[in-house]
């Protein structure tokens, strides 16, 4: 294919984001780069593991691993090799909203590459040597998440708080469905999973965006409409439980409800998990590292999802130290809910937050992927500025709030040695 993107000599600040929307309901979203070398360019497409029913579960990351084993155009071989040659590879993931095969390319070469993605999206062949060995692939992948004692205690904690729905099922899947699955049912589920209003398409680099407008419409055009994904948010089930396990560490999780992509608090929220536990100067660090040596690992972390979210803390310490060890945290977080923080512990996490934000735009592929996922959250690109405002109003005893809605309901889950 010859290459649509000519050189262009414009200023940066001068060449807004430009989001087209095409028949089928596929979104292409350009942000010009003028002078770049490089093309940042990728696909998100509405599906992940909070849609599947229960007889696909696992669907969407084996999909996500057979769109790389041969398309209309492509052999396994002939992707390998064009990517090869584009000095580069496609980074796909599953999550449990969302599936992206992102590529970055000299800008040269940004045709061809989006041609191979949209091809790989749209048109995958399912061989079926292939996917009966992916379907091992996948199966040992899954084997080394059962192997790692946070992975799989993570996995199920978020089972537990989200028992009743989708969102709670692991993303890898279950295994006898994977098992099961031939070559007809996984076209018949990308059939109809990947449609085009479910997909969106976008490239930030020096091209033209009619150019790439006009190719995708050529290359996804003749995918049906389809709808974006919709379901009810999960409803959050707290408790606690004790389970036996293969382990040398007692590893302890914690969850609450947490803050949705397009929660106004959001902000707040993360000035909150910052001070308790996303940073070196944490609470929870500072007291069962450093100052109790309890722990060696202990973080929490804030998993939004576009309408609603999962707050979390784990740790692991040696079996004789649990219980200690999860008093304490809950004597943090019980702290927390009842009396808030400190103006100065609130300023430093801001500040952190504030310089996280201003750094995050250094490369094309991190100020792609922040502005696809404004367009599919917010329906528009949030400016920077936006952001520095809302983080700005987070007032402490607005994240004392925030802190106090979401840590008075929690489910602890503990994974311990046997017969300890």
């Amino acid at each position: 294919m010859s290459t649509l993107f000519p050189a262009f000599n414009r200023r940066a600040d001068a060449v807004p984001e430009t989001v087209y929307l095409l028949d089928n309901g596929v979104r292409v979203l350009v942000r010009p780069e003028p002078g770049h070398p490089a093309v940042a360019l990728g696909i998100w497409v509405e599906n992940g593991s909070r849609f599947e029913g229960p007889e696909e579960s696992g669907l969407a990351h084996l999909l996500e691993h057979m769109v790389f084993k041969g398309t209309r155009d492509f052999t396994v071989r002939d992707a390998a090799e064009a990517m090869d040659r584009y000095g580069s590879e496609v980074d796909a993931w599953t999550g449990r909203e969302l599936t992206a095969y992102t590529l970055e390319v000299l800008r040269e070469d940004a045709a061809d590459a989006l041609h191979l993605l949209a091809d790989m999206v749209a048109r995958p062949a399912f061989p079926a040597e292939e996917l009966e060995r992916e379907r091992r692939v996948v199966a040992a992948e899954a084997a080394m998440v059962r192997e790692d004692p946070e992975s799989w205690l993570l996995d199920r904690l978020v089972a537990e708080g989200w028992p009743e729905h989708a969102a709670g099922a692991p993303i890898l899947g279950n295994p006898d469905v994977i098992a099961e699955t031939d070559r007809e049912r996984l076209a018949a589920y990308h059939a109809r999973s990947y449609t085009g209003g479910r997909i969106t398409v976008a490239l930030a680099g020096d091209v033209d965006p009619e150019a790439v407008r006009d190719q995708c419409a050529r290359e996804l055009g003749e995918l049906p409409r389809g709808e974006r994904p919709a379901d009810r948010p999960p409803a959050f089930s707290a408790g606690e439980g004790i389970l036996d396990g293969h382990v040398e560490q007692a590893h302890v999780g914690i969850c609450a409800p947490g803050t949705a992509r397009l929660d106004e608090d959001r902000f707040a929220a993360g000035i909150a998990n910052h001070i308790l536990g996303a940073s070196v100067t944490s609470r929870l660090f500072r007291q069962l590292r450093e100052e109790r040596g309890l722990a060696y690992t202990v973080y929490s972390e804030l998993d939004s999802l576009r309408d609603c979210g999962l707050w979390a803390v784990y740790l692991a310490c040696p079996a004789e130290e649990r219980e200690r060890a999860a008093d304490l945290v809950r004597e943090i977080l019980d702290g927390m809910v009842a009396e808030g923080f400190e103006p100065e512990e609130v300023e430093r996490a801001r500040h952190s937050l504030r310089s996280g934000l201003l750094r995050s735009g250094e490369t094309l592929e991190q100020r792609l992927s922040q502005a696809v996922g404004d367009i599919l959250y917010h329906g528009r690109t949030v400016p920077r500025e936006e952001r520095l405002k809302a983080l700005e109003a987070a007032s402490p005893e607005r994240v004392h709030r925030v802190v106090a809605e979401h840590w008075r309901r929690r489910r602890l889950l503990a994974l311990v040695p046997e017969n300890a």
